[in-house]
This record gives C-alpha cells, structure tokens and sequence, in this order.
C-alpha cells in the first residue's frame, strides 16, 4: 500500500464524518460519491476516496483540502503527495506481456521484476506514477529508449523494448547476469587507477557507441552500471536506463517545486541539468567524471543531506581534488587533472564526448604502464627505503616510495616496506599518526592484492586494517574478496555475521545475509544454512523476490526447511521492529507457503486475516482467502470473503 494512502486516510477517518467527506467528495474535489463507492461506512468511505483521488490525480488537492478544513492535521498529510515514490506497483496490467514476474528491487523512477517471456529471462521495469505524471515527457523517455535500443554495443542490453499498456508505461531488456557497480563499489571500496583502468573503459566504449549515434545517456550512475563477469582480463560491463533525464519532476517532497527539474543522481547529476538544459554528450562527460571521482577516492564529488544541497554544489561549488579525498598517495596529479577536466562547469570546457574521455584515460594510464617498465636506480630505491622507515608518517615520503613502483622498482620491496614502515608507528597512535599508519597498510595491501596477487599477504595486512579500526568498511570488503579468492569461506560467514549486526536495519542488512546464504549454499556446500540466511534477508527487505526465489529454490520439497523458514518469519513478525508494509509483505508470502509448500490451510487463513486487520483493502490477501475457501469448500466462508473483498474495495 501507498504510504500517501495510508495516511491520508488515517487523517480522513480521524477528522471528518462520513457526511463531511460525502460533501468534501462531491462538492470541493468533484467526485460523485456514488461512484467513489465504500459509502457504507466512514472507514471504507476514507480508503475509497482517498484511492480515487490518487487514480483522477487529485492527491495534492485533498492535501490541500484537509489541511483546509481539517484542526490538528498530522504535518505528514503535507509531505504525502511526495511519497509516491513508495508506491507498489500493481502487475495487473503488464501480466498479459510477461509470465512469473517476480519483484527484483525498486528505484527512485521504477519498480523492477524479474520475468519470463517465452524462453526469454527477462527484466521488466514498470515506471512510478510519479514518474509518469508528464505524459510528454513519458513519451521523450521512451523513444529515447527505443533510439537506444537501435545501437548494437556489447556493453549496451540486448532485446529493449519500451511501451505502455493500460495506462502503466515500462521498459524490458534481455536479464543481464551481472550486479550493479554501486553494489560492487559498497564492497570493495575506492581502486587505484591501474586497478580501475579497464573497468572505466567497459563504461566508456557503450557510452561513446550511444554517442557516436548521436544519443546521450541522460541518467549515467552507479546503479546503471552493471558489472558482469571477468573475461579477458576485463569486467564485462552493460549500460542501462538510457533517458531518464527526459522525465520530470512536478513538485518535491512538500508539494513545491524543488531544485531538481528531472530525475538526476545527486551524485552525477551535471549543472546544465539542474539549471533545466537539455542534455548531450558533454551531460554524459560530467557524469562519468564524477562516477570515476567517487571510485578512486572513495566519497562523492560534493556531500550533502538532500538532493538540493547537492544540485546547488554542483552547480555553483568547484570540486575539491580527488586525491585530497583519497587514502595520501593514492591518487596521481595527473589523474587529478584528469578527473577535474571531465568535471568543468561550462560544457564547452569538457572532453567533446565519450570517445574523446577514452583518449584521454588511455594517456593517463599508459604513462603509468610506461614508467613501470623502466628500470629504477637500485641506489634510489634504497634511498626511498630508508625515507619511509625514518619518518613513516611522512606523506611526502610515503608518495615517492609508491611512485616509485611506475618507474620499474620492485613492487615486493615496496609493499613489505609499507608493511615494516606501519609498524613503525606506535599502535595506540590518534589523529593524524594513526591515519597515517593505516594508509601505509592500505598501501602495502594493494600492492600484494592488486600488482603482486599475493592474497596471503594481503589477507594478513588488510585483518590488520580491520583490527586497527573495525568500523572501515573498505577494509572489511577488500578482506572478504582476498578470503573468497583463497577458498577461506567459513571466515568470511563469521566476519559478515559480525558486520550484520552494525549494519542498518532493511536493505543494507538484507544484502548481508543475502551473501552469507549465497557463500553458504554454493560454496560452503551447507543448503540448510544457506535458507535460513536467506530467510532473515527476506524478514529485512520482504518485497526483495530475488531472496525468496532462492528460498524456494533451495528447500524444493524439505517440510522440515519450510517449518525453519516460517519460523524465522514468525520470530520477525512477533519482534515488533517491521513497519506495517514489510509485516504485511511478509505475511502475504507466509500465507502463500503455508499453504503450497507445507498444506497448511488454517495456518495460511490466519496469515491473510492478519493482512487484513491493518489493510482491509488488501487485494492479495482477499484472493488468498478466497481460493484456500473455494478449494475447501467452505461456501458460507467463501460468501463472506467476497463480501469483505467489496467492502474494502469500496465497491
């Protein structure tokens, strides 16, 4: 249910009698209450108008009316019309399209699902009412897409299709085997630029084959990068959600007009877009830049609490460079010229395009790759040694040392020099000491990670990292990848346990247990384990249908299993911390299991009531009570079901 439902009715219910809101209905809003229907009680009366209003488009008008005549509004009634984005979508008219739709994840313009079509796994994503509001520029997007659809890239989405059917607009491409690069980044933390070379270079080639056709991407982010497989050396990379920058906004979160015009990623968004101009391959330049920012140093371009701060910084502020951000050292100049050319203000002063950025990168990075094969002076090495271990606090010293390795020295000297120098420093040390002591391990780190592969000794200084400051979540990440690639999976569960509990309760959470029941069940070959994981990433984010997917794949047909995995659901529910939404979302999927999985009709019927005490209109809920009657028999049962159903419906 719409959060924007659920308290407007709430306040409709509490401040006005049925009468009033009859005459509200037909006299201020200009609905029949006839048709609005539910006439038969207040409570019914206040669902069914305030649904209607949300269909006619005519939510920030009752906003405006109770705040009008109601006393002692609740200040949320005034930010409901900017909670659209909450909204769930209904499957209802994309069905006939596509089979076994099963909810992925959602974002600020869509709700996306995984689904079936033919012999093709495919995604679907079913644009937000919110989002859809300008019919116009509805239409900019999707042609845009389809524009996009035309370009053939390897790193762009096979089989695009865009449409609208029964009044819900969405957007479909072949299922890509890949995961975003914001997921990946929250893992692994900031890369150095050798590291990262051609990872920005799979975003470049796309981009600059959407350019070459005279196309812009409009919405280049994180979460619009898709990250795949390794092959050749390389991550195989695909370009998604071309367009957005063609859809609207009409109002912010308190009904006004707000900063941003479009939909924009506050951390990509250029100022030619806050300031309402048309984008074009410059648009794209800027975005890349602050995407290649945010992963060599690890923060993004400009912070901010909202998305105005951030629309204003990006219009107004001029960037920091990159490596005052990232670990001392870690960062070049020449990359910092770089990544601060691709963020200029004016767009004339940006590389031309996509193709022009590649030029530009394959410079950076080949000088690099140049100096590395150069042989380096044996006396100066030992000169730099002595530097390091003499002041290892010294930032000075600590950026020659590393440069020294793209000039030919021996990157094993260098790194276990970084090691010796850390110890150096005293282990209660604070403030600026203690960061130092931490960059040189993360030097030394990367150095037997990323140039040497010596996972051992890298596993070995990055648990150091950790033990020296548990809360530094690159840290943790760069220690889980070293472990997965030497088989070490029993360490990784037990160090995602311990990160589990500092984590924020739903989707960061979710994500965790997710990837213990993932190590579980393929690479710690324990199913049992793995289901249970899975289950509690379901109690965190139960609308995510990816976890619930593998649940079902991994207890198949085990009773014993499906009693553990509706235990965990009742321990979630009885627990008192879920919203009405997830508890709800999580009874829905308990009802389900109950009764096809384990037979359980009672156990199911009790499951659907309890949807319906806290959302009478709840049309999931009454379908499965509904059919658990019919097959039963239950002909009075039944009768009063439906009867329900119309009721709280408002028919």
């Amino acid at each position: 249910m719409n959060p924007a439902i659920d308290i407007l009715r709430t306040e409709l219910e509490r401040l006005f009698s049925l009468d009033e809101l009859t005459s509200m209905s037909g006299n201020i809003l200009g609905l029949d209450p006839g048709e609005v229907g539910g006439m038969t009680a207040k409570a019914t009366f206040a669902h069914a108008l305030a649904a209607r209003c949300l269909d006619a488009d005519r939510i920030d008008a009752l906003v405006d009316v109770i705040l009008a005549c109601g006393q002692g509004v609740d200040p949320r009634v005034r930010e409901a019309a900017g909670l659209f984005g909450e909204e769930e979508v209904p499957l209802w008219p994309v069905l006939g399209l596509f089979t076994s739709m099963r909810k992925l994840g959602e974002g600020e313009l869509s709700v996306i699902y995984t689904a079936r079509r033919g012999d093709e796994d495919r995604v679907v994503k079913v644009l937000r009412r919110e989002a859809s509001r300008d019919k116009r520029a509805v239409q900019r997007f999707l042609a845009a897409t389809r524009l996009a659809a035309n370009v053939a890239h390897p790193g762009l989405p096979q089989g695009v299709e865009a449409g609208e059917t029964d009044g819900r607009y969405w957007v479909s491409h072949l299922r890509v085997d890949a995961q975003p690069l914001g997921a990946r980044f929250a893992r692994t933390g900031p890369s150095h630029i050798n590291e990262a070379g051609p990872l920005l270079r799979g975003i470049l080639e796309p981009l600059a084959a959407l350019h070459k056709a005279r196309l812009t991407h409009g919405g280049l982010k994180m979460d619009n990068v898709l990250v795949g497989r390794v092959v050749e050396g390389a991550p195989h990379v695909t370009l998604v959600d071309f367009g957005t920058d063609r859809l609207r906004l009409r109002h912010a979160a308190n009904g006004h007009w707000g900063a941003l015009a479009i939909f924009g990623s506050p951390k990509t968004i250029a100022p030619e877009q806050v300031l309402g101009q048309p984008a074009d391959a410059t648009t794209d330049v800027y975005a890349f830049g602050a995407l290649m920012y945010e992963l060599l140093s690890g923060k993004p371009v400009f912070p901010y609490e909202t998305s105005t701060d951030a629309a204003l910084a990006h219009v107004a502020k001029t960037p920091e460079p990159p490596s005052v951000k990232a670990p001392r050292g870690w960062i070049s100049k020449e990359v910092d010229q770089f990544v601060l050319s691709l963020l200029a203000k004016e767009p004339q002063k940006r590389p031309r395009d996509a193709l022009a950025v590649l030029d530009g990168l394959e410079m950076v990075t080949r000088t690099s790759a140049a100096m590395r094969t150069a042989d380096f002076p044996e006396d100066r090495l030992a000169e730099l040694l002595e530097a390091i271990m003499a002041r290892p606090t010294d930032a000075e010293a600590a950026i020659g040392l590393q440069s020294s390795i793209d000039e030919g020295a021996d990157p094993r000297k260098v790194a276990e020099a970084f090691e010796a120098a850390a110890s150096a420093v005293d282990a209660g040390a604070e403030g600026e000491d203690a960061a130092a002591k931490k960059a040189l391990l993360y030097r030394a780190a990367r150095i037997f990670d990323v140039t040497l592969r010596d996972r051992e000794r890298a596993e070995k200084v990055y648990a150091a990292i950790v033990a020296l400051d548990s809360a530094d979540d690159v840290a943790q990440s760069a220690l889980e990848d070293v472990r997965k690639a030497l088989g070490k999976y029993a360490e990784i569960v037990e160090s995602l346990m311990a990160r589990s509990e500092a984590a924020a309760p739903g989707q960061e959470r979710a994500r965790i247990f997710a990837e213990i029941g993932r190590i579980c069940a393929t690479d710690l070959d324990d199913p049992e384990q793995g289901i249970l994981a899975y289950a509690q990433s379901l109690c965190e984010s139960p609308s995510t249908g990816e976890y619930a997917e593998e649940i079902e794949r991994l207890a198949g047909a085990k009773v014993k299993l499906w009693n553990e995995v509706l235990s965990t659901f009742t321990g979630a529910i009885q627990g008192g911390k879920l919203g009405s939404s997830e508890q709800n979302a999580l009874l829905l999927r308990a009802g389900r299991w109950y009764e096809e999985k384990l037979g359980r009709a009672d156990l199911a019927t009790f499951a659907f009531q309890q949807v319906l005490t806290t959302d009478p209109a709840s049309e999931a809920a009454h379908e499965g009570l509904t059919n658990i009657y019919r097959r039963a028999q239950q002909w009075a049962e039944l009768a009063s079901a439906r009867l329900a159903r119309a009721a709280g419906s408002g028919r």
